[in-house]
């Protein structure tokens, strides 16, 4: 009677017989790559969206920091200013993620954490999370509060950039 040789690559540690090892080592060598290993880099699949570790991510702005980072920006800034408590401010975070990495060399994105720094919410009249903000040239385009969708939120950055297109 034949020896049972798996065909999938997961048993390739099989270990009835040595003929059946050894063919199993040989297919697991041999297998196409897995699905994970052919996808992209970036993928959006049903409104999820999944940023690899070679993605730029948005930089954290402290209140040091903030006119370094965006009012002197040499590229147009666009600003996040979240919550760690708001629902909202963390549906919106991959999305930062994705625009800062579709984006990165033509617009900067950063977050400001409201909580720690509370000045930024007087200065720049926040009523509602997440608000964001496009600056340009150290001048303050426009400011818009709520949460938006992937389109939304390209849509209102080249509304006001439309350099970016």
């Amino acid at each position: 009677m034949a020896a049972f040789v798996p065909v999938t690559a997961a048993a390739a540690a099989c270990a009835w017989t040595p003929a059946a090892s050894a063919v199993c080592a040989k297919r697991a060598a041999t297998a196409p790559a897995s699905a994970a290993a052919r996808r992209p880099a970036r993928r959006v699949r049903a409104g999820r969206v999944a940023v690899t570790a070679a993605a730029v991510k948005p930089v954290d702005v402290t209140a040091d920091t903030f006119d370094a980072e965006v009012m002197e920006s040499d590229v147009p800034v666009l600003v996040d200013m979240y919550a760690e408590w708001c629902g909202p401010c963390k549906l919106v975070a991959p999305l930062m993620d994705l625009i800062a990495t579709n984006l990165a060399g033509k617009l900067k994105v950063v977050k400001i954490d409201t909580e720690q720094y509370p000045t930024f919410v007087k200065k720049y009249k926040v009523h509602g999370l997440p608000t964001f903000m496009v600056v340009k040239n150290g001048e303050v385009l426009n400011i818009q509060e709520g949460a938006m969708g992937k389109a939304k939120l390209y849509e209102y950055v080249h509304t006001h950039l439309p350099e970016l297109k």
